[in-house]
């Protein structure tokens, strides 16, 4: 099997270095590359059974990356910081991989789920669905340069880690928000130091523009709450910052200083960034009342949302849900329409206007329609709910004149605001019957279909079905919003 060196650069971590490396065990050669250390980090080290390599303290870790992994004895080198930590039986998990990596790939990327304090940070930026690095790699494959937060050069492939392969690095980035904002101020002295050696200037426009775009990019209050705020407010200053040091190595000049209205349009954007993300806050709050089956909690979670926060064409679509689920079709008509209103061409909108029609009778029903509503359905609907229960399609369906010219069937209530069939164990069933379904469509036939069942390995199967068929598939949870379209 291949052996395996374990590469880090490190000051002052006697904090974290011990776990760290106890992480690694079972790693064939360890180098630590020490910084100027004045604390207990180099006997930590030592006492862990590292080889120790001395560096000069750069103030990041840039500039000793490819010094320390130039001393690795191995050709598989895993990069690891103090503050991270290697999956459990990651060191056997890398190995079997580097067994049976390709010629052609130089590295792998990580799954790096991040943390401040204990508190995993599920978005803000970071969350495992989407930051992954290439912390894997063939030592002769890769070029580290200097600057800070500069990425790897590889010469061939980096590819995500095959299916089955759990090993991740655990990141502990911040200890608490001080040490947060302590690590902010360093590095934005270190961005504006090359900035300036780079030649580049900033305005104070660009300041404000970057830091807002910034704190729209992380803001994600439905997932991490005030953490979210916190954060992402503390990279709108990282931002800011890092321009206005810039600056001030200038002699703060007076040109450049925004005017009263980009100003005004920068708060603006700002602002919208907070109310879309109440928007979505109000949203998640009202998935979880429905699920509850408390409805006219939901339903004020959504109005509450479009009074306060203004009108949105998804919160809008969700409150014509909600209404209908308890009952009150005009309500839900008139939500609707303001979502239409709003944005003509909005998914789930058009959905839900035409079921509200068939339920309000104000149209004749298409060639067939399938209908799991908790809201009566009119007698005209043919209704095939089950074929989302992976019991097979009704005996009506060999009635009908097939292939018809366009066949709509509108599977709503998949989710229903989370009134959901019995689907978990019969995914199988209801891919089955979609084939089915598809099967008999005519060409240019249209399907509209409902969310795929809960649960991550039906849903990935029912949806692996669903692509094969030809079908886009998004997902969603909250009732109508999620309805997928596509073109057979």
């Amino acid at each position: 099997m291949p052996r395996i060196s374990v590469v880090l650069n490190v000051r002052n971590e006697a904090v974290h270095l011990a776990a760290c490396l106890a992480s690694c065990k079972g790693a064939d050669d360890i180098v630590v590359a020490d910084m100027e250390s004045t604390d207990d980090t180099v006997a930590i080290a030592t006492a862990a059974g590292a080889r120790i390599l001395r560096l000069p303290n750069a103030g990041y870790c840039e500039p000793g990356r490819q010094p320390a992994i130039d001393a690795a004895t191995e050709e598989w080198v895993l990069v690891i910081d103090a503050d991270e930590r290697l999956s459990d039986g990651g060191v056997e998990q890398l190995r079997a991989l580097a067994a049976t990596a390709r010629p052609d790939i130089s590295a792998f990327r990580l799954p790096f789920p991040t943390h401040l304090g204990s508190q995993l940070i599920r978005r803000t930026g970071w969350g495992v669905e989407f930051e992954r690095h290439p912390r894997f790699f063939r030592k002769s494959h890769i070029t580290w340069p200097s600057e800070i937060h500069v990425v790897p050069r590889f010469e061939a492939a980096v590819v995500d880690l095959p299916p089955g392969v759990t090993v991740a690095l655990k990141h502990f980035k911040f200890d608490s928000l001080e040490h947060a904002f302590s690590k902010f101020n360093r590095y934005t002295s270190v961005e504006a130091d090359e900035r300036r050696a780079a030649s580049l200037t900033s305005t104070p426009a660009e300041a404000l523009t970057d830091a807002v775009a910034e704190f729209t990019r992380r803001y994600s209050p439905e997932e991490d709450g005030s953490l979210s705020l916190a954060l992402s407010m503390g990279f709108f200053t990282y931002r800011f910052l890092t321009h206005m040091k810039t600056i001030e190595h200038s002699g703060w000049p007076s040109t450049g200083v925004p005017a009263t209205l980009p100003m005004r349009r920068a708060w603006e954007a700002f602002l919208d960034t907070l109310h879309a993300a109440e928007h979505e806050q109000a949203r998640a709050a009202a998935r979880t009342e429905y699920t509850q089956g408390h409805l006219d909690a939901a339903a004020t979670h959504l109005r509450e949302a479009t009074a306060n926060w203004g009108q949105n064409p998804s919160t809008l679509s969700d409150l014509a849900v909600t209404e209908t689920a308890r009952g009150d079709l005009p309500a839900a008509s008139q939500a609707v329409d303001a979502a239409l209103t709003l944005d003509p061409q909005h998914p789930d909108a058009r959905v839900n206007r035409f079921c509200l029609d068939l339920l309000m009778q104000r149209r004749p029903a298409p060639t067939m329609v399938a209908i799991d509503w908790p809201a009566p359905v009119p007698p005209e609907v043919l209704t095939l709910g089950a074929a989302l229960d992976g019991t097979g399609l009704p005996a009506r369906l060999g009635d009908l004149p097939l292939p018809p010219a366009t066949l709509e069937l509108v599977f709503v209530g998949s989710t229903s605001l989370g009134r959901r069939t019995d689907v978990d164990a019969t995914a199988d069933g209801a891919a089955e019957t979609l084939s089915e379904v598809v099967g008999s469509l005519a060409p240019g036939g249209r399907l509209v279909i409902g969310s795929p069942p809960p649960g991550p390995t039906q849903a990935d199967h029912l949806t692996a079905q669903l692509h094969a068929l030809g079908l886009q598939v998004t997902d969603d949870e909250l009732g109508l919003i999620g309805i997928h379209q596509g073109t057979v």
